[in-house]
């Protein structure tokens, strides 16, 4: 995974319910509420 994302092309999907998922490539990098915030996920074991 990239250290950081600056200038790095990601892909925006906005989902029905207002939810939005950033992608850099196949990778999910972050997912967002429809208020914007922030989504945090357990890692799977």
């Amino acid at each position: 995974m990239r250290p950081h994302f600056v200038r790095a092309r990601v892909r925006v999907h906005e989902y029905p319910d207002g939810s939005l998922a950033i992608f850099h490539g196949p990778r999910r990098v972050a997912d967002y509420d429809a208020a914007g915030h922030l989504l945090t996920h357990q890692a799977a074991a």
